[in-house]
């Protein structure tokens, strides 16, 4: 897989994951964040909190409003924020869900021999309420692989340990009870209140936390109808916190909000509300679990699970997973509990354990993790489709997670599969890769995903002017086309939000999703991936993860010369001076390294003898404090680092 790549990293103050990937993994992951961007970023989010809790609190007890709250849908909700007058709360989504994934032929003694059931990870669980709801530790299942990530707060009333214990136990469960076998069972978990999230997050996500679940939201009959689907500042939130920890992903339930009277005027759709509509999260629908797939009848929705759009037409949830009847560790039963819940909040956990597993598979191959964009990109592209209509659906989202799908695609990763990770700029604005062969197959799929930043326009709250204004929340639009060798053109799925119940089309470009999909059908012949970009990239780049399957065997090599496996940048941040140095040999006589700043413009440009393993020092002197991008290359492949001069 190649690792070129730049971001805008920022970064924060390190909570210490205790017992999470190594040190040495957690330094790779974060090596390229800034980590006093992110700190910079925790403290105004902890601030944030502060003010908003002080102020809901306040007015609460003012107007006589209820500090927690029992919704319809069983959910108890705590006040959360007061917009516009009106008290607004944080709930979780108290019907739980499953899985049927597959995610067994990855374990021991499953189908594919590689016995990964999450050893030595770690995942965040962000649960329960904001007066200290606790995951239950001695649970038989649990014991010894949970810790808060939080001093514990004293109080009579400790809150939903239910529902954080489910949520828990169906990622991470390994006790003596089979059925309620976790999906990560060797994983251990950090978990904290849902309260303070944001702060919490970013600083997790500094010392290099992959993996988290989010079980909980804003009840879609607790906001203004205008705020259902719009992106506002809690998706915008979560988009600039991923964009600055590229490897990290939140995990989040869509809801349960269907068929209780909320927005009837859409019949069912546009119910998503705040963090639901980040472009960066995976957000999660539940539907009733088949263990014996067929096709996409095979599987139906449950009743309950909350659909898109969101305003702008992306597709939301982004996937969907088994979300009924889910046996999994229980609070109130005690330490050998079990209970058997359904909703969204229990089909998140199950997608949140798949993707710790394939992060576990691909660094046991690789020696490094995925990218957020990559895993979750890999995750769409091996779906299992659901729904009426091919493609994608504001139901189903990309389709049902199948983690065996994923896991082979990992497998052969360099044969009949490619999984690259690569970088747009301002001057170098396309991407191309030519004549791969397919010489007969069901389907050929290609697809591609980026962490993009936050919208520069989201919504403020107070902005409930009139519903489903359809403003962008893309900020770097990525266009993804295929041509083959008889002239034809392949465009990726798109939905369109004023019809929400019809079939998806691919005829024209994606001008909306930051993760687009090519299917081709019965392919055969030669074809061409090309990559572009719409207008000037903000900060001048944009990382993007490529995924290929379906191509002929042997098509894409992992022991290309090209591969430039070890390329570092150090010391990074930068004061006087940086090092480039990777040890496989490019062909070719000449080595160029070539400085970009943010906006795509050349900077400096160096060419150097090629003698095999490669290290130049390069001064910094003339260059302005700011983030840049280094790019190495023979003049026929090159990979890109962002540099930070200080």
């Amino acid at each position: 897989m190649k690792k070129p790549i730049l971001i805008l990293g920022l970064a924060l103050l390190s909570s210490g994951l205790s017992f999470a990937q190594t040190e040495t993994e957690r330094a790779q992951i974060t090596k390229d964040y800034d980590q006093e961007k992110l700190e910079e970023l925790r403290v105004g989010f902890q601030a944030e909190h502060e003010e908003r809790s002080n102020r809901a609190t306040r007015l609460a007890i003012e107007n006589g409003w209820p500090l927690q709250k029992e919704f319809n849908d069983g959910s108890s909700g705590y006040i959360y924020d007061v917009v516009n007058g009106e008290p607004i709360y944080m709930a979780t989504l108290n019907r739980i869900a499953g899985l049927m994934q597959g995610a067994n032929e990855l374990w021991n003694n499953g189908s594919l021999g590689i016995n990964i059931e999450g050893q030595n990870m770690i995942v965040g669980v962000w649960d329960g309420s904001s007066n200290g709801a606790r995951v239950l530790q001695t649970h038989e299942a649990l014991v010894g692989r949970v810790t808060p990530g939080e001093a514990p707060v004293a109080s009579a009333n400790i809150g939903d340990d239910d529902h954080a214990t489910h949520v828990t136990g169906t990622i991470i469960a390994n006790g003596p009870n089979a059925n309620a076998k976790g999906i990560a069972p060797q994983a251990s978990a950090r978990f904290y209140n849902f309260g303070n999230d944001t702060s919490e997050m970013t600083a997790e996500a500094s010392n290099g936390l992959l993996i988290s679940n989010h079980s909980y939201g804003i009840p879609s009959q607790n906001v203004n109808i205008a705020r259902l689907g719009r992106y506002e500042a809690d998706a915008a939130a979560v988009d600039i916190i991923t964009f600055n920890a590229p490897y990290y992903l939140p995990v989040m339930s869509a809801g349960n909000s269907r068929n209780i009277g909320v927005n009837p005027g859409d019949n069912g759709y546009d119910l998503l509300t705040g963090d639901k509509m980040s472009k960066n999260a995976m957000i999660v629908g539940a539907a009733i679990g088949n263990p014996n797939y067929s096709s996409p009848a095979s599987v139906p929705m449950s009743s309950f699970s909350s659909w898109g759009p969101t305003d702008d037409g992306r597709v939301k949830p982004d996937i969907t997973t088994k979300g009924v009847n889910m046996l999994s560790t229980y609070h109130n039963l005690g330490n050998s509990g079990y209970a058997t819940i359904s909703g969204t909040s229990m089909s998140a956990p199950a997608v949140s354990g798949g993707l710790l597993l394939l992060q576990q598979y691909y660094n046991s191959l690789n020696s490094q993790f995925m990218r957020a964009a990559t895993v979750k990109g890999l995750a769409l592209h091996t779906v299992k489709e659901a729904g009426s209509f091919d493609g994608p659906d504001y139901q189903f989202g990309w389709g049902l997670l199948d983690t065996e799908a994923a896991a082979i695609a990992i497998q052969n990763d360099g044969s009949g599969a490619s999984i690259e990770e690569l970088a747009l700029t301002n001057s170098s604005n396309s991407y191309s890769k030519s004549a791969f062969m397919v010489t007969g197959g069901d389907k050929l799929t290609v697809s591609i995903s980026w962490t993009d930043f936050r919208s520069l326009q989201p919504f403020t709250a107070p902005d409930i002017t009139s519903v489903d204004i359809p403003r962008k929340a893309i900020t770097n639009d990525l266009d993804l086309v295929i041509t083959d060798s008889n002239g034809n053109t392949y465009y990726p799925w798109s939905l369109d939000p004023s019809s929400p119940a019809f079939a998806a089309t691919n005829n024209t470009t994606n001008d909306v999703d930051n993760f687009e999909k090519i299917e081709i059908n019965n392919p055969s012949g030669v074809y061409t991936i090309s990559v572009t970009h719409k207008g000037n990239l903000f900060l001048g780049a944009q990382d993007f993860s490529l995924i290929i399957t379906g191509a002929d065997q042997g098509t894409f090599s992992t022991t290309s010369e090209n591969q430039l496996d070890s390329f570092s940048i150090f010391p990074n941040p930068a004061t006087d001076h940086f090092n480039v140095a990777f040890n496989n040999e490019l062909s070719g006589d000449q080595i160029n390294v070539v400085l970009y700043d943010i906006l795509g413009q050349e900077i400096l440009s160096r060419s150097y003898d090629n003698n095999g393993v490669f290290e130049q020092r390069i001064s910094t002197a003339n260059l302005d404090s700011g983030i840049y991008l280094v790019r190495v290359g023979n003049g026929v492949t090159a990979s890109t680092r962002k540099l930070i001069v200080r």
